[in-house]
């Protein structure tokens, strides 16, 4: 049994604190041109865990792969491109490469959306013709190559290295679904920043402006009404010179708790000295901004990566479901047009990333009568004054017979080798394929890569702990 995709999400390529993008040594300066250690190591992993394939897999990013809001584009395209030659150039690992943009590298997903349109209308629009209006979102589930949409940037790019001229890029957006009718099977796949409603802010304004309004329940329509919003602060900032570094210091501030208390009050502070209350004295306007502040921030623009607590709030589980049950569900019904009670036999398995909170579990959803199995990929950055276990990263396998496979690459503050992690429902056994992986993670370079992760890992945090609170 062969793997047909590798999935990883959250390398944040180019951003200083990524474990993925080199830096030079005792400093905070990335060194781009070099890859990282830990980059190198896991692609000896990779190619220990590929090479007695008979068939190279495609490689899944599942969102935030280049840093595009908290660094400048060239420096997250060279990390980008040591990635390329470690696994592509040195170590022919995958045979083609499949994107799905997150919130950090959406922009990517703009051009290529853009592109495609004007394409379409270049060759099925004639001047004079009614033009439709462009579209926010990919086909969910792709069954021809031609259902991908195509990446110039990362096509073009790629293209460079004389090896990878005709190699497979293509893009899917938000989501990325797949289906075995044989199998009874569904497999999706999203970043997960839409299950956040800062993401959703755009939505949420209108609702609030005009309460006799309702969220869309659509991903068309959700993209469709905050796309712009997600491009322009989570996807483009870092491309805004100074302006774009402070935006950065105050991201960090808004993740790490110990911080974000005080970032709250000196906005409140701000706030009370150029605006007046009525009826509240003037002593008591900072303590009334700073609560006021404090409320909105926590429910509305206090990332689910932040708490620290457990893999998943309670918000965050709601959302989770919401999404599942809901706009998901739709995309589904789409692409396989059968009643519920039909779609309540596919088994199905859901694959995210975005909290950096990486988790593989069992869980109930309708219409399913049987376990869902939910995967979250975690993140490669290091954005704590601690190394906290909560944060860390998993890999996804898929089968070509469509089962699906958790491996636990590292936990922060853990030197634990990789291992599979157990997620299986009470009627299901163990299968050849998790035999073969789990086999394959005995070898010594497993050992090896947890140990440099977790080096990087302290390096990076001490950096941090030096931006946020001086030397």
């Amino acid at each position: 049994m062969s793997i047909r995709y590798l999935i990883l999400s959250d390398l944040h390529l180019g951003e200083e604190d990524s474990l993925l993008t080199n830096l030079k040594p005792g400093v905070d300066e990335i060194d781009p041109l070099k890859p990282s250690p830990v980059l190198t190591k896991f692609a000896d992993c990779l190619e220990e865990l590929i090479s007695s394939e008979t068939k190279r897999p495609y490689l899944v990013v599942l969102g935030d792969g280049l840093e595009m809001a908290l660094t400048r584009f060239n420096q997250a395209a060279m990390a980008f491109e040591r990635l390329i030659e470690e696994f592509l150039v040195k170590r022919d690992l995958f045979q083609g490469l499949i994107c799905v943009p997150g919130n950090h590298d959406h922009h990517l997903w703009e051009t290529a959306r853009e592109i495609q349109y004007s394409d379409f209308l270049w060759r099925r629009k004639p001047p004079g013709s009614e033009l439709p209006e462009p579209w926010h979102i990919s086909n969910a589930f792709p069954s021809k190559e031609y259902h991908y949409v195509p990446s110039p940037f990362i096509a073009k790019f790629l293209s460079r290295f004389n090896s990878l001229d005709d190699f497979f890029v293509g893009m899917i957006y938000p989501v990325f679904g797949l289906i075995a009718e044989e199998e009874k099977k569904i497999i999706c796949l999203h970043h997960g920043h839409l299950m956040e409603g800062i993401y959703r802010l755009m939505s949420k304004l209108r609702v609030l402006l005009f309460p006799d309004e309702k969220e869309p329940k659509t991903l068309d329509q959700i993209e469709k009404e905050n796309f712009a919003w997600i491009d322009f602060f989570w996807s483009t900032m870092g491309r805004s010179g100074p302006a774009g570094e402070k935006i950065e210091s105050i991201y960090e501030c808004l993740l790490v708790p110990a911080t974000f208390k005080d970032l709250i009050k000196r906005f409140a502070m701000v706030l009370a000295k150029n605006l007046d209350i009525p009826l509240v004295p003037e002593r008591w306007e900072d303590d009334v901004f700073e609560r006021v502040l404090g409320k909105l921030t926590e429910k509305e623009f206090l990332p689910e990566r932040s708490k620290e607590e457990r893999s998943l709030s309670s918000d965050s589980e709601k959302e989770l479901r919401w999404f599942i049950e809901g706009p998901l569900f739709e995309e589904i019904k789409k692409a396989l047009p059968v009643d519920n009670d039909e779609l309540a036999q596919y088994k199905f398995d859901f694959i995210f990333g975005h909290t950096h909170k990486p988790f593989a579990r069992l869980d109930k959803f309708y219409p399913y009568r049987s376990w869902t199995k939910v995967f979250n990929t975690g993140g490669w950055v290091v954005d704590r004054l601690e190394l906290f276990p909560v944060y860390g990263a998993n890999m996804v396998l898929i089968s070509d017979a469509f089962e699906t496979l958790n491996i636990e690459l590292f936990r922060l503050g853990n030197l634990n080798k990789p291992k599979i992690s157990k997620v299986k429902s009470p009627e299901e056994g163990t299968y050849s394929f998790e035999k073969e992986i789990a086999k394959k993670l005995e070898r010594e370079v497993w050992q090896d890569f947890a140990e440099v992760v977790q080096a990087a890992a302290q390096v990076r945090a001490s950096h941090l702990r030096k931006r946020i609170f001086g030397s």
